[in-house]
């Protein structure tokens, strides 16, 4: 998988977009894409957990897609940045040798960690029966891809892709969810709050 403006699929829309949006530091936009930084995602998931372990003294089956997921969805955005090496906007194309890419991941483009963060956080919150919560959920997606965008540090076909990235993997963990369960039960049987709970 490479990035769409890689393989040039995308280069007139991707250029159109930035010369449009330019390159903000409005702090309102910094403090918004910090939400769908790593430091904040640590937050969520110990909001998380500590939820369903306080009120169902396990783990929820959400809860544990929600997280196998976003470390799936990070692995594969780290594999996909050191491998395509792609350059945000403004920055000339360097290639480096794997080994240093891996130290230097965060300098790429492509995908965009922050909207695939934010993707499979909207996926899961809009499990929620509320239609205001799964509308705030999916706005938030939305405001976080623009934030990158109006930074100046990703392309449009980034964004998009990772939200392909995060919602696909999210199916993924979702649809194999009763196997692993399963597996994972049996690795923790003994320590009853580490368990999951798998909802009706």
């Amino acid at each position: 998988m490479a990035s769409l403006k890689d393989i040039g699929l995308t280069n007139c829309l991707d250029y159109a977009v930035y010369n449009c949006f330019g390159s903000s530091h409005s702090l309102l936009i910094v403090l918004l894409t910090y939400t769908a930084s790593m430091y904040s995602f640590v937050i969520y998931v110990l909001a998380f957990l500590i939820y369903d372990i306080v009120r169902f003294r396990k783990i929820g089956s959400i809860t544990s897609s929600f997280i196998l997921s976003l470390v799936l969805t990070e692995l594969t955005a780290l594999g996909l940045k050191v491998v395509f090496q792609s350059p945000r906007p403004g920055e000339s194309v360097t290639h480096v040798s794997i080994l240093k890419a891996l130290f230097n991941y965060d300098i790429y483009s492509f995908p965009s960690g922050h909207s695939s963060r934010a993707a499979v956080l909207s996926f899961y919150l809009s499990k929620n029966k509320s239609i205001i919560t799964k509308s705030l959920a999916w706005l938030w997606f939305i405001g976080i891809s623009l934030s990158r965008l109006l930074l100046g540090v990703h392309w449009l076909s980034d964004v998009t892709e990772s939200f392909l990235l995060g919602v696909s993997v999210s199916l993924l963990v979702d649809y194999t969810t009763p196997k692993w369960v399963s597996y994972y039960n049996k690795l923790v049987r003994k320590a009853k709050p580490l368990m999951i709970k798998v909802e009706d």
